[in-house]
């Protein structure tokens, strides 16, 4: 058991998160190759394969063209998040969707930044500029209740890692609290029914793997315990209006997302840390 924590300690961020993504694409090909998930096992990897090198391919170019040095693991990252929330897309005849989804995100990283270190979530911008401009919203295909366990786990270690886990839960509790009260005081629904709307909630829904990977993000969340409470307070309120009054709108939780980046950002925009700054990284 030290050897473990040992271990764990001595990996960095990227590789804990890098490793984690892997493993929830790999078990969803297999899953899928067993007939246990809708989709087909070849999409899965070769859309992860295809989104990995392009959001590499136009970070290491802006590197290039700017005369940055990054790290390359961000880059993959945000390929890998894409490939588990978007599609899976049949690379053939939708690899479009692929190369400006990683391309959006990529760039922003670039384009909406402080200091160095860019604004909003990378991946959630890919993915709303592909619904906007392309008309392909993210599925959030790995909300499924299959592979629930390891987004789970997987995201535990990884919050547990970067020293945010309080910022995801403070996320799931407020806007499961906000749906339940609307549910009881605003629709009359009974005790069983909120129950269940609650466990389908948070089991058959991307919710956990939005707040344990994405929300988190060492970049655009706040490192404190306070103000990280309250971030992830407020991207539940928004989500929760948002989906009160926009409920057509293909990309709630992106957006979501993105407005918290934004107040954190005007709050102060000077409190972010690099992930090699974080404690325990």
């Amino acid at each position: 058991m030290d050897a473990i924590k040992t271990l764990f300690r001595r990996v960095s961020v990227y590789r804990v998160t890098l490793y984690f993504l892997i493993a929830v694409l790999a078990l969803a090909a297999a899953l899928s190759e067993a007939g246990v998930l809708p989709y087909r096992a070849g999409d899965i990897l070769l859309q992860a394969g295809l989104f990995v090198a392009v959001s590499w391919g136009a970070n290491a170019l802006a590197a290039y063209f700017l005369k940055i040095r990054t790290k390359p693991e961000s880059a993959i990252i945000t390929g890998l998040i894409l490939a588990c929330i978007m599609g899976p897309l049949a690379w053939e005849r939708e690899w479009f969707v692929i190369i400006a989804a990683s391309a959006a995100a990529i760039g922003s990283k670039y384009l909406f930044a402080i200091r160095h270190r860019h604004i909003f979530n990378p991946a959630a911008c890919g993915a709303v500029v592909s619904a906007l401009v392309l008309g392909y919203p993210a599925s959030w295909w790995v909300g499924s209740v299959e592979l629930l366990p390891i987004v789970f786990l997987g995201g535990i270690l990884g919050a547990v890692k970067l020293r945010r886990l309080h910022l995801a839960a403070a996320f799931l509790c407020f806007y499961t609290a906000l749906v339940i009260g609307d549910s009881f005081f605003l629709q009359g629904g009974s005790g069983l029914v909120i129950f269940t709307q609650s466990v389908n909630l948070l089991a058959s829904s991307p919710l956990i793997f939005f707040a344990l990977i994405m929300l988190i993000e060492p970049m655009t969340a706040p490192p404190s315990r306070r103000w990280g409470i309250a971030y992830g307070a407020f991207a539940a309120a928004v989500l929760f209006l948002f989906q009160r009054f926009l409920f057509e709108a293909p990309f709630l939780l992106e957006a979501s997302l993105l407005a918290a980046n934004l107040l954190a950002a005007v709050a102060n925009p000077f409190f972010r840390l690099s992930p090699s700054r974080v404690k325990g990284a």
